[in-house]
């Protein structure tokens, strides 16, 4: 009896080690694949904003497609003025016309810069009550601008009918000048001699007598 109860106990006791050995209960872990977040994509660089090309810059003079069509609105639009008084020709110009810095303080004299179009300068010169009465405006051409004397006759702005004189002293080449004499206006073109090119609009009013 004590070799079978013996060796129990020894069954028993490696049941025991093996239950809780060492290396009992210990699992290894599982192999799990995990998936790495991936790389976000790179940022496109900053695009530069876009400028409006109709916004002049700085300094910029900002041009009509067609300058002759705009220069003919302008002057049309003058010469049907009722009167021709400051009031008025701010409101077809749309600039503000100062006292011309270089007249006399009784002379009614005004001017503005023009900011765009083809036409760079306006004045207007007024009698004060101590003149025969008379009315002027004048238009500059802006330098640079190609109105030529072809595109004005081509329009009938001016023609073989009209009054033509021609000045030798102005430089560089002198210039032409055409009148149209319409009832109590005049209106004179007066462009380059040789290069034909638009220096000056000239608008007279004066009373008939």
């Amino acid at each position: 009896m004590n070799v079978p109860l013996r060796i129990l106990g020894q069954l028993a006791l490696c049941a025991l080690l093996t239950a809780f050995g060492p290396c009992a209960g210990r699992q290894e872990p599982p192999n799990v694949s995990v998936n790495e977040p991936a790389p976000a994509a790179p940022k496109p660089p900053a695009q530069p904003p876009l400028v409006n090309p109709a916004t002049p810059k700085e300094g910029q003079v900002l041009m009509p497609q067609n300058p002759s069509a705009t220069a003919f609105q302008l002057i049309d639009a003058i010469a049907a003025l009722p009167d021709l008084n400051k009031a008025a020709l701010e409101g077809v110009s749309r600039v503000a016309l100062a006292h011309s810095p270089t007249a006399g303080p009784t002379d009614l004299y005004y001017e503005a810069m023009l900011p765009s179009g083809p036409f760079q300068r306006i004045e207007l010169r007024l009698s004060n009550p101590s003149q025969a009465k008379f009315a002027l405006v004048f238009l500059a051409a802006r330098p640079g601008v190609p109105l030529s004397g072809s595109t004005f006759r081509s329009a009938g702005r001016i023609g073989p009918t009209m009054t033509v004189s021609i000045n030798p002293n102005v430089p560089p080449e002198g210039t032409t000048t055409y009148d149209d004499r319409r009832k109590d206006q005049t209106v004179s073109y007066e462009f380059t001699t040789d290069s034909d090119i638009l220096r000056t609009v000239k608008f007279e009013r004066r009373p008939a007598g």
